[in-house]
């Protein structure tokens, strides 16, 4: 059993608020074939009984009768790790390991002990001037949260054997097909699920930026139950079919709320150029529940230079084995595709 990387074929689950998503690969020539998707929907929870974990989460997710046992990688649920991108000259693995753990010291101010350390490392290139440097992802997690969850899912009977964080899920499905390389500017991965919103940024096939905000689509439910006096439920199916494109009573409420997504969004990216320095965002990959909203991507296409479109990860596997069309919920399946992919490539 290991925190992040395992070649072993593994069951991609994604734990989200409003639904879970379990997906099942297998490697087909040089591609993937999907030999199961399944989503199931969640009864909304009140935000005071929330619990990450969800029990009634891994309830819906263990009792899927396909699962039969396989291991399952999921995402890291109750405690937020720390990620940091570093250049770093090349140096011998057993030295570089040694090195991050005091780099994530720094980066947490807990004891190194305390911590389970990971990494990604991109391809090394010459410096101006001599040398050699390598970009690094950092990951830093803590160890008692780590093995909480672990325990939790053994007692629930749900047979997870490794975990992951969710940039990372996007950054691998990401990567399969090729759209974590940039040339000279950069692309932005949005997840937006209910009640959180992951932004991450990559160039050159490294994951540089991510920042996780407490914003979602039950920000838009919420809002309409509110302005019509109506329950969520009702509240969601209006957000879904008429949202952005729909009366003009709907998107007076709506508008509002995916400005403040739309700020978000943007705040990280001028934060990543004023650090960076590097030169235009060319993408914005959106995925989660929340960009299949009607006339969402339209809307937020006007405020960005970059194109803007929805993230397929099912793009080139053979899903001819699924029962569900997975044209219309794709999006929703990225970090549960992610997990899946993790270790492979």
């Amino acid at each position: 059993m290991r925190f992040f990387r395992s070649k072993r074929s593994i069951v991609g689950c994604d734990l989200g608020r409003s639904a879970v998503k379990l997906v099942q690969l297998a490697p087909q020539g040089n591609g993937w074939k999907v030999l199961h998707a399944e989503i199931r929907e969640l009864t909304p929870e009140p935000r005071s009984d929330e619990k990450w974990p969800s029990t009634q989460a891994v309830q819906a997710a263990a009792g899927c009768s396909w699962l039969d046992g396989q291991p399952v990688a999921v995402g890291l649920q109750s405690r937020p790790a720390v990620l940091r991108h570093l250049d770093l000259p090349r140096i011998p693995k057993r030295e570089l390991r040694e090195a991050l753990r005091w780099e994530a010291k720094k980066a947490t101010s807990m004891p190194v002990e305390d911590l389970i350390v990971d990494y990604l490392a991109g391809s090394v290139t010459k410096k101006e001037g001599g040398g050699t440097t390598m970009p690094i992802t950092l990951i830093a997690a803590e160890r008692a949260a780590v093995e909480w969850e672990f325990e939790f899912y053994r007692q629930a009977g749900f047979p997870v054997k490794a975990m992951e964080i969710n940039p990372l899920a996007f950054y691998y499905a990401a990567r399969r097909l090729g759209r974590d390389q940039t040339g000279s500017g950069f692309v932005a991965y949005v997840d937006i699920g209910a009640g959180r919103m992951d932004i991450n940024i990559a160039k050159q096939g490294m994951l540089r930026f991510t920042r996780s905000i407490p914003l979602g689509g039950d920000l838009l439910t919420q809002s309409l139950a509110t302005k019509f006096g109506i329950d969520m439920t009702e509240a969601e199916t209006i957000k879904r079919e008429q949202g952005l494109s729909g009366k003009p009573k709907v998107l007076e409420v709506l508008a509002p709320e995916v400005d403040r997504l739309v700020v978000e969004i943007q705040r990280s990216i001028d934060y990543y150029r004023a650090q960076s320095h590097d030169g235009a965002l060319t993408n914005l990959w959106l995925a989660g529940g929340t960009p299949l909203t009607a006339g969402f991507i339209e809307y937020i296409s006007s405020f960005f230079d970059a194109k803007v479109a929805v993230f397929n990860p099912f793009e080139g596997m053979d899903c001819r084995e699924t029962r569900l069309n997975l044209d219309d919920l794709a999006p929703r399946f990225v970090s549960s595709v992610g997990l899946a992919l993790r270790g492979h490539g």
